[in-house]
């Protein structure tokens, strides 16, 4: 599958990440001290699935888990991964009608989650319209505290194990923000006992009794600060609150992180950590991407522009960003990019003959974030020539608009221009909004109902 077509559906995901499940009456900005960390709540990810480091907080939304699962792309990629998020909560529940930027297959408000239903719980599945990848979540309200666990998929891999992955979004559960005193219905036995007593306060009160995981085979007892499992294949029990593993075996309790292993749980002599290594993964790799062009590539009037571009940052590790893409483009088709005056109205065009990107001088004259808008939609269309795909007018100007409303949200923070100064900063408003409230159908729409877009895809129009 093309890294570009897998990196737009993540992409599309961030842009309209505080809409695709959103609590209603907006954001509030995230305060370290009010938000949950890693240990405040359990998930069931399997064991193969690999935990990855937290990229920083966004101004909204704290980062609390990225789990890839074992099977990757050829690139490494994995073809699914799990997020967890929290933020404050806003008053009112969860959106009845959010303004969503992808395909909805499956939306409901008043599901159940970990306690948590009615207004308070949303579910949704969902899509781009290429059909590549499907994104399945849930949110819920809780102790004043909005989570969101959703996972984003390889649409083959996705129908495949649809049950497997969202029976893990179902095993949620959290109790930040709530006094939880022990119940006097559950109690610590056995082994379990055992490895509460060592460490008490690491482990909490228990929050049920022990019991067996119908998936996993194992015995398995919830605690105010995480999971206690019994493994009866291995007789080994251990702790842990999500990053960190507390676990009882040869070498008495040791204490490892939940990506790392012992040298005796791989089979080999020894106390020590496998491979002597306490470095957490890397981040799911991604297409090397070409250096940086310098020089001539880029006119001088648009340096401010390619400029915003390569400074944008990731918003999560396992996708680039708009501006490393459109460097990999330009890199990858040679395309020569040129300033010139264009017709009124026209911010830029791709000739396929000459491979030449021509970006209008009033552009340059605008705001960077315009120019790199304008950059990367004609720079979509020399990727698209070099490789044939899509290969109909339409489908092209489509695809283009949608990676040019991709840079815009990026280049402005996400919302766009609150007061557009200029005709392109409107234009750019109006695309982002086709693209975050109807997706590809609407920017479709978009094409197709434009003259100039009529005329240059030779569309028929009554007379």
């Amino acid at each position: 599958m093309s890294m570009n077509r897998w990196a737009r559906l993540g992409l599309v995901a961030l842009t309209i990440g505080a809409l695709l499940i959103s609590p209603a009456g907006g954001a509030a900005r995230a305060r370290a001290d009010q938000l949950p960390g890693t240990g405040d709540y359990v998930l069931a990810i399997p064991p193969d699935w690999t935990s990855y480091p937290l990229p920083q907080d966004s101004d909204v939304w704290r980062e609390l888990g990225i789990f890839g699962a074992p099977a990757r792309f050829g690139n490494g990629v994995p073809v699914a991964t799990i997020y967890v998020r929290a933020r404050q909560a806003t008053t009112g529940g969860w959106d009845a009608a959010p303004q969503l930027g992808i395909v909805v297959f499956e939306y409901g408000l008043g599901c159940t989650l970990d306690g948590v239903s009615g207004s308070d719980c949303v579910h949704i599945v969902g899509g781009s319209t290429n059909g590549v990848g499907r994104i399945d979540g849930f949110g819920i309200i809780k102790n004043g505290v909005a989570w969101l666990v959703f996972v984003l998929a390889e649409t083959h891999y996705f129908d495949q194990n649809r049950p497997a992955l969202e029976r893990v979004l179902l095993s949620f559960h959290t109790d930040f923000g709530a006094p939880a005193p022990r119940s006097p219905s559950c109690v610590f036995q056995g082994g379990f006992k055992t490895l509460h007593d060592l460490i008490p306060d690491i482990v909490g009160d228990c929050r049920d009794n022990e019991h067996r995981d119908a998936d996993s085979g194992n015995i398995v007892q919830r605690t105010r600060n995480g999971l206690l499992v019994y493994q009866p294949s291995t007789n080994l029990s251990w702790f842990s609150d999500g990053s960190t593993t507390w676990i009882l075996g040869p070498c008495g309790l040791q204490k490892r992180r939940s990506w790392e292993r012992f040298s005796w749980e791989a089979g080999e002599p020894g106390c020590d950590l496998a491979g002597a290594s306490t470095a957490p993964p890397s981040p799911p790799p991604t297409p090397s991407l070409p250096p940086q062009p310098t020089g001539p590539l880029i006119p001088h009037e648009l340096e401010p522009a390619w400029r915003a571009l390569q400074s944008l940052r990731r918003g999560r590790p396992d996708l680039p960003t708009v501006g490393e893409l459109a460097q990999s483009w330009l890199a990858e088709t040679g395309a020569h990019i040129q300033v010139a005056s264009l017709p009124t109205g026209v911010g830029g065009v791709y000739a396929p003959d000459t491979n030449t990107v021509t970006i209008a001088t009033a552009i340059t004259a605008d705001i960077p974030a315009v120019g790199g808008a304008v950059l990367v939609h004609e720079l979509a269309h020399a990727e698209q020539q070099l490789h044939g795909v899509p290969s109909d007018c339409v489908p092209r100007e489509v695809d283009a608009l949608n990676w040019q409303g991709i840079a815009w949200s990026q280049l402005t923070g996400g919302a766009g221009v609150r007061s557009p100064s200029s005709a392109e900063q409107a234009n750019e408003d109006l695309v982002l909004a086709v693209l975050v409230t109807d997706g590809e159908p609407g920017l479709y729409k978009l094409v197709v109902d434009n003259p100039d877009y009529q005329q240059e895809c030779h569309l028929w129009t009554p007379s």
